[in-house]
């Protein structure tokens, strides 16, 4: 298994921690709920709400065009902000969305394990329903149960397709109609940059000598500020779990920021897109990774520990560990899901396959 590599001394240069005679800074927690912490030059502010209200939901419907997930935080962000120069950097709910293919027709899309059965049965009922056939009973038929209704409702739709959809005379068809949209919520959002005024090119730019410092952040510093949170969260129609959730630490040296979008469709595919943003204090620049990997289902059960009693079953439980499985995610490549990947002139491997980036952005 492929490790990140060590960097040397020189690769990050240690930056100006506050002193440890100096007091530390003091985390502030505002009547809105934001709590920040100002430290070398830095405002790190987060909010932490409840799920968004129904008049939010509808209105950034509206602007997406495509159901949201059925757990949203819009209220929750992370804002990062360098006070000399008004440069900033985000994550929110709404711009993580913003990156979710809602036009499959120039993307392809992951189908759940069941799909090609549901497909064909939805050809049926839709040829049986120009005869008079009672859609709505017979996809309430006990064989079906799971498949067609659970699929029909939320696996990609928004809509009960099955029981509202004229007849269609392809599976094609039926697949243009009915996934409107990237059903998965995949997203490779690595944050939003709030460029400060006058320098509105400003951008993360590739570097081969910069990384984050591991192993520093592998030291037992005493953390000033933490917080830990969703941004949204889907259980796609219990085919599985789309999730995007923040975390940020602010040492005494500096801060560190994870981003990562989650996604497990049972007998399918797993995908992983983690942004880590990095910052000594005191150097002129921030350092950011983004990482995008995906499996099949299969590759992951073969990646399960094994033990020397091979009576004893491989720990299948390890397959609903978000963590477990990103670690193994983020360390090799994956295997390929091409079976379940449908429509599009691309494929899935454009953005998920599994690729490393390292880039710098140089603070005004």
């Amino acid at each position: 298994m492929a490790s990140r590599p060590p960097l040397s001394p020189t690769t990050m240069p240690t930056g100006n921690p506050t002193s440890a005679s100096q007091p530390q800074p003091n985390v502030v927690t505002t009547a809105d709920g934001i709590r920040y912490i100002d430290i070398q030059g830095w405002r790190i502010a987060s909010r932490k709400q409840p799920i968004s209200a129904s008049d939010t939901i509808e209105h950034y419907e509206q602007q997406l065009g495509f159901p949201i997930p059925e757990m949203i935080f819009g209220s929750n962000y992370l804002r990062i902000t360098h006070q000399a120069s008004g440069l900033a950097l985000e994550w929110n709910a709404w711009d993580a969305l913003g990156q979710v293919d809602k036009d499959l027709r120039n993307s392809a899309w992951l189908q759940v394990a069941h799909a090609k059965e549901w497909s064909n049965y939805r050809l049926e009922t839709s040829s049986n329903s120009s005869s008079g056939v009672d859609l709505t009973t017979k996809a309430k038929s006990p064989a079906l149960a799971g498949t067609a209704t659970t699929t029909a409702t939320k696996g990609g739709m928004g809509t009960t397709a099955l029981d509202t959809a004229g007849p269609f005379t392809s599976a094609t068809e039926m697949e243009q109609v009915t996934k409107k949209y990237d059903w998965t919520y995949s997203t490779t959002y690595p944050g939003t940059l709030i460029r400060p005024p006058g320098n509105p090119t400003l951008e993360f730019q590739p570097t081969e000598t910069l990384g984050i410092n591991y192993d520093r952040l592998k030291l037992q510093e005493p953390i000033l500020f933490f917080d830990d949170f969703i941004l949204y969260e889907d259980e796609l129609a219990d085919n599985g779990i789309s999730l995007v959730n923040v975390k940020v630490r602010v040492m005494s040296f500096g801060f560190f920021i994870l981003q990562r979008f989650y996604l497990r469709v049972d007998g399918v595919a797993f995908r992983l897109f983690d942004t880590r943003v990095y910052h000594e204090f005191g150097q002129p620049f921030l350092v950011r990774e983004c990482l995008a990997n995906e499996s099949g289902f299969e590759g992951m059960v073969q990646r399960l520990p094994r033990t020397n009693d091979r009576h004893r079953q491989p720990q299948i439980s390890l397959l609903a560990d978000s963590a477990w499985v990103a670690h193994i995610l983020a360390n090799s490549p994956g295997t390929p899901i091409q079976d379940y990947v449908q429509g599009g002139t691309n494929t899935s491997a454009s953005s998920f396959a599994y690729r490393r980036t390292v880039e710098k952005l140089d603070l005004p």
